[in-house]
């Protein structure tokens, strides 16, 4: 399994990095996914044994683990070469297929992400109670976050 179906299937990257492999063992057990997930959550221990072991040899586990994104990139990067003359195995040909679906999903998501800021900027405010209001101080927090996450997607800097 690869990295975006151990995640669909558990979660494991969504919350906070794990600290150790006994975290990492301790979160694929049956007990934990289905207190997580309830009746939505993989049971099967050898399943949930094979995708802890799958997380912990990529070292997806990593409290400084890069994204998925990231990951792709070093994948295609590392086997280009490889890749153009033809001398690579089909599984690891397979693999940078996956890789670069993985790029091509991640530059989509970034796409409609930068729209959806940008539309929250263009909304009118509401719900204010006039100057010095909390919701006038979080609305103009979120401004400028995403004013900065604007100018970071479009090479900005923050």
């Amino acid at each position: 399994m690869n990295f975006t179906e151990i995640n669909d299937a558990t979660g494991f990257a969504n919350g906070e990095p794990f600290q150790s492999e006994a975290n990492v063992w301790a979160y694929f057990t049956p007990e934990a996914q289905h207190s997580m997930f309830g009746d939505d959550a993989v049971v099967d221990p050898d399943a949930l044994r094979e995708m802890a072991a799958t997380v912990i040899e990529n070292g997806w586990h990593m409290a400084a683990m890069k994204s998925n994104l990231e990951l792709a990139l070093e994948y295609v990067e590392g086997n280009l070469a490889a890749w153009q003359d033809d001398s690579l195995p089909k599984h690891m040909k397979a693999q940078i297929g996956e890789s670069l679906k993985e790029i091509r999903f991640a530059m989509g998501v970034a796409d409609d992400l930068l729209e959806a800021v940008k539309s929250y900027l263009r909304c009118p405010s509401v719900g204010s109670d006039g100057p010095g209001s909390s919701t006038i101080v979080v609305q103009e927090f979120n401004r400028k976050a995403a004013q900065a996450a604007i100018a970071k997607a479009e090479g900005g800097t923050l």
